[in-house]
């Protein structure tokens, strides 16, 4: 999936393991608390939802900051996803970016 992808070149793919881990768990408690929500607490419930949304904000920050250009650091997936369309942002972000936004430095 991620062979010949800027991610990989630049030996950042255990980042984006750690992205789908997050999402991962986010699904799951999500998933537990639809399950659980006759039998669970209004504190355990509270619990859970804090940890979802703790969960999906450590998921959006990890994706957005995390991966950054190894010539000047700076974070192609955020700049990437501010100054294109939303159609096609994410898949460009993630795949197709073959120099950085910032230096133009190539990651191939």
């Amino acid at each position: 999936m991620l062979k010949g992808t800027w991610i990989e070149a630049t030996g950042q793919r255990w980042k984006f393991y750690v992205v789908f881990g997050l999402l991962g768990l986010s699904i799951l408690l999500f998933v537990a608390l639809l399950i659980g929500r006759e039998r669970a607490t209004a504190e355990t419930g509270a619990w859970m939802l804090l940890g979802l949304f703790i969960l999906m904000l450590a998921f959006v920050f990890w994706t957005l900051f995390s991966f950054s250009c190894p010539h000047c650091q700076a974070r192609p997936i955020w700049r990437v996803l501010r100054s294109l369309p939303q159609d096609e942002s994410v898949y460009v972000a993630f795949f197709m970016l073959s120099h950085c936004p910032v230096c133009n430095h190539s990651f191939h």
